[in-house]
């Protein structure tokens, strides 16, 4: 994407034509940072917020392998403390990436289930403008990060098949293509 001020003026998503999921993986979770970033006026969300929400698009196989990713992060506690995960500002190490896409997902799931997808955007609103412990008292009710680090992992823990926030119907692969085919 480029950026002319606040507006987008450039779109480009390139995808691998050799992956079986292209169209219900890469296409819709890239797509979403593109919408991400018109609604949000070109400002970078944070990373976890950025990747989290566009993996709310993928296919729930996509999804769910992601998961797997986290429970087995969490098992050997390699996953970040949401305070640290706050504030990663770029892309982690090789042998991180696993754990943070799987909790990137999970927090952003339970926080859009906890907040409404219009409570979410608030509090990344929020983040920006003040500090984090007021914005997640004022837009999650939560008392502090330590009180939002426990009550998430309480959800992660009750939740053994992951039945994550859907924020829109799956793509049907095949009526995309034909779509695609028409023009």
């Amino acid at each position: 994407m480029q950026f002319d001020g606040q507006r987008v003026v450039l779109r480009r998503v390139d995808l691998r034509c050799d992956a079986a999921d292209w169209c219900v993986a890469a296409l819709p979770h890239e797509l979403t940072h593109i919408v991400l970033a018109e609604r949000f006026h070109g400002q970078p969300l944070p990373p976890w917020a950025d990747e989290g929400i566009a993996m709310l698009s993928e296919a729930p196989l996509k999804q769910q392998q992601r998961m797997a990713d986290l429970r087995r992060a969490l098992q050997y506690r390699s996953t970040y403390r949401i305070a640290d995960l706050f504030a990663v500002r770029q892309l982690p190490p090789a042998h991180l990436r696993d754990a943070y896409y799987g909790q990137s997902l999970a927090l952003t799931s339970w926080m859009v289930e906890r907040a409404t997808p219009q409570g979410f955007a608030r509090f990344l609103q929020a983040c920006d403008a003040m500090p984090l412990d007021e914005a997640i008292q004022q837009e999650l009710g939560l008392d502090s990060v330590a009180q939002l680090e426990r009550e998430w992992r309480q959800w992660v823990q009750a939740r053994q098949n992951f039945d994550l926030v859907r924020l829109w119907p799956p793509i049907d692969p095949n009526a995309f293509i034909a779509d695609a085919r028409d023009r």
